[in-house]
């Protein structure tokens, strides 16, 4: 039942909202004329038709949009363009409709109940068309889903990452790292980036490190972590254009959390997913196979952007068009090795990739 949903949810839900319109222009119709005099005749019978057939079609625009087809167009030069698109689409198929009656019952004396069922197919089969196709169009880059990962490829983290494993390990009385070694040593996950600290350490000493680092680092991990230059472009192009955003990170889920909430704009991301006991880490495909199944979107139209080679394989393994972030921790060299489509050199390359 679920994937019959996902398949034919914009049929089902137009049709739906089709039979609320139809509902919504009766009812009007019958309000105005329960509540104005209708001695003045055909004219005011008319008159009561057409304001009861805009506020439908008003009432049909705005739930096909919302409801239906998802409209992510923004602006007021974009959404008259929706309008005028819908209502002319609206107003053609009325006057066909007409057009066929006459044409099939007076001229041709053809059942005037079998042509009114046959003229109201067509013009609905017409509507539907014209809105999926023409009124609400679809976005116009290559991709309808974009999942980012986030420490390296949306933010630079590595700076609170590098102070808060030191200072813990200085407390443990173990040797502290230069900034570099953390590039190779991140990405994995909370749980082997301590254990990549501590190579020799007995599991006490690595549970010890990661209760104390994971305490130390919820508290400071927004402290100099930054957006690097052009994602906030780039994530705004994306919302702009309709395409759905989301970030899939082997960072702890409450950290993933504060460090979205204190350095991004949640509200662009469709879902933010961080490590918890939901899914293994990445490379494994579950949590990606996850996201693609929720969106209801096909592969070859979603792409995974990292910066890591395990963020490669997990593209690759899954099917999805793999982008290299190549302003990230690990560099060209290492994503164009593990299968990488395509290396973006900065945010503003991916645009171009993009659209």
């Amino acid at each position: 039942m679920k994937e019959l949903w996902k398949r034919y949810r914009e049929a089902i839900l137009y049709i739906f909202f089709g039979g609320c319109t139809f509902l919504v222009d009766t009812g009007m119709f019958f309000l105005f004329s329960c509540l104005i005099d209708l001695s003045s005749g055909t004219l005011v019978l008319h008159t009561f038709s057409i304001l009861s057939t805009v506020i439908a079609i008003i009432f049909a625009y705005v739930t096909n949009r919302t409801f239906v087809f998802e409209s992510k167009a923004v602006g007021i030069k974009a959404v008259s363009l929706e309008m005028f698109r819908f209502f002319s689409a609206r107003f053609f198929t009325l006057v066909l409709a007409e057009v066929l009656m006459e044409i099939t019952v007076i001229h041709y004396g053809l059942s005037e109940r079998l042509m009114k069922l046959v003229v109201n197919v067509i013009v609905i089969l017409l509507n539907y068309f014209f809105s999926k196709f023409w009124i609400f169009k679809k976005k116009t880059g290559k991709f309808d889903l974009c999942v980012f990962d986030l420490d390296g490829t949306l933010v630079n983290s590595i700076y609170d990452i590098a102070d808060a494993m030191n200072h813990v390990l200085e407390q443990m009385g173990k040797p502290a790292y230069p900034l570099d070694a953390f590039y190779k040593m991140v990405g994995a996950g909370m749980e082997n980036l301590c254990r990549n600290a501590l190579p020799d350490g007995t599991e006490e000493e690595i549970q010890t490190l990661i209760s104390r680092y994971k305490e130390r680092y919820i508290g400071r991990c927004a402290v100099l972590t930054k957006t690097y230059d052009g994602i906030d472009e780039l994530l705004c192009k994306l919302r702009k254009k309709g395409v759905r955003v989301a970030i899939l990170s082997n960072k702890p889920q409450a950290q993933t959390d504060e460090v979205v909430d204190h350095v991004l704009d949640r509200s662009v991301f469709w879902q933010v997913i961080g490590q918890s006991d939901s899914f293994p880490i990445k490379p494994d495909p579950q949590s990606l196979l996850y996201l693609i199944q929720e969106s209801g979107i096909k592969t070859d139209k979603v792409c995974y952007i990292g910066d890591s080679n395990i963020d490669m394989i997990l593209g690759k393994t899954v099917g999805v068009c793999t982008v290299g972030a190549g302003w990230g921790f690990r560099g060209r060299e290492e994503l164009m090795d593990s299968g990488a489509d395509f290396v973006a050199e900065t945010p503003e390359d991916l645009v171009q990739y993009i659209f």
